[in-house]
């Protein structure tokens, strides 16, 4: 943008402003020849040169403005993330138990969950596993695929994805026995 303005300022410059020659005679004939006429072209040069002048120093100076700074919004994000682990650690194994463990060999990651996530209410187990996304994805406002496994059986109990939070129902065990005992 500066070698824009820049460009501009010469193109400009050149434009009105009238270089006189080297030789003194010229310029002592054209003062001796002067006429209302002219002197109204040489006051409009002037004005013409102050206001591109003026332009160009506005343009400038607001070319120039202080950018905003962005190293506190990666600090935001960086206070954000490590709330969420110390939360999530409140929760975790050692905690109420909503999660036992994490597998992440594999995309999406296994996030194995405890008894404490069953004995929670819908909303809360939603909100965990919204944060627990937001936590491996790094940012407050991103969110990681996850498959949510049942910690003791190694099962798909549910999925976190681009459909949102989604547990599985529960499939009955009588439905279970009744498919098995049919040969």
């Amino acid at each position: 943008m500066k070698t824009f303005v820049l460009v501009l300022l010469a193109f400009l410059w050149t434009g009105s402003v009238q270089t006189q020659s080297i030789w003194g005679s010229e310029s002592k004939e054209r003062q001796v020849k002067t006429t209302p006429a002219s002197s109204q072209k040489s006051e409009r040069r002037e004005s013409m040169k102050k206001f591109v002048l003026v332009l160009l120093m506005s343009l400038w100076t607001g070319i120039e403005q202080p950018r905003p700074a962005w190293g506190s919004e990666f600090k935001a994000r960086e206070a954000k993330i490590a709330q969420y682990k110390r939360w999530l650690d409140t929760v975790g194994p050692k905690g109420s138990q909503y999660w036992v463990r994490l597998d992440a060999r594999k995309r999406p990651h296994r996030l194995y969950l405890g008894e404490g996530f069953y004995r929670a209410d819908h909303q809360s187990q939603e909100r965990f596993v919204d944060t627990f996304s937001s936590y491996l994805a790094g940012h407050p406002e991103k969110f990681m695929l996850i498959d949510l496994m049942d910690a003791e059986t190694n099962k798909w109990v549910g999925e976190y994805g681009f459909g949102g939070f989604k547990l599985y129902p529960k499939s009955a065990p009588a439905a279970e026995t009744v498919g098995k005992s049919n040969p």
